[in-house]
């Protein structure tokens, strides 16, 4: 399998990913201005079965980061949306746009429009307090696609 992942519009972010027996590889580290958000961060092959845990961390005032958030940790600061499944609805914090408006390449009548092994991952890094008006889940917007490769 190849695994791709694409940032779309994080703030001051970094995104990592760590696969079973393997250290963790950075994605992706820095600000808005330096995402590409038509190129893959990352392009290789995953032997199928493989467990891979995305972690996606912030900057506070640039001096520290804040705790990894991981795909394979339960916690409520990622989301991972599938195929058919409903946009969800935060309240956008510093007049940033919708989640919806972030995936909007990835919406049909507010349901996300995926590929079989495609998932969208929204991260929240900053904020872990689900009632504050900066829970937004936008700090960390990206595309995960697998796909099948001949074996060589």
């Amino acid at each position: 399998m190849t695994a791709f992942s694409r940032p779309f519009k994080p703030l001051r972010r970094g995104l990592s990913f760590v696969t079973q027996g393997c250290s963790w590889q950075t994605l992706f580290q820095g600000t808005d201005s330096q995402i590409d958000a038509d190129a893959y961060v990352y392009n290789g092959v995953v032997p199928s079965g493989t467990t891979i845990d995305f972690s996606a961390r912030g900057k506070r005032n640039s001096r520290y980061w804040t705790s990894s958030r991981n795909t394979l940790s339960e916690n409520q600061n990622i989301i991972v949306l599938r195929n058919g499944d409903s946009v969800p609805q935060y309240t956008p914090a510093f007049k940033q746009g919708s989640i919806e408006s972030h995936v909007s390449s990835y919406v049909q009548n507010g349901k996300i429009v995926l590929g079989p092994r495609d998932l969208i991952h929204l991260v929240k890094v900053g904020q872990t307090n689900t009632n504050s008006s900066g829970f937004d889940m936008q700090d960390l917007v990206y595309i995960v696609t697998f796909e099948e490769v001949d074996a060589e």
